[in-house]
């Protein structure tokens, strides 16, 4: 049950820290706050999170598949909308 509720915690994180740093990200104009308009460094920086929060609640292979993808997904979904916005 413990493993359950923490890749179900780890995965709310997940969709909480890219939401969160997308919208930052292109709110902050690369002016040396947050990432700027790298979308390769703002990936490199949530999966590195990723990892750690995954690390810390002992995620399965399986759950690390499940939420890595989710992740994916959301990042690619933000810089879809940060194209837009150009």
């Amino acid at each position: 049950m413990k493993k359950i509720l923490g890749g179900a915690a780890a995965a709310l994180l997940v969709v909480a820290a890219v939401v969160g740093l997308s919208g930052f990200a292109g709110g902050c104009g690369g002016n040396g706050h947050g990432h700027g308009r790298d979308p390769a460094r703002l990936a490199a920086f949530v999966t590195d999170r990723v990892d750690d929060l995954l690390d810390d609640v002992d995620a399965t292979p399986e759950q690390r598949t499940r939420i890595q993808a989710v992740k994916d997904r959301l990042l690619a979904a933000g810089e879809a909308a940060r194209a837009g916005r150009k």
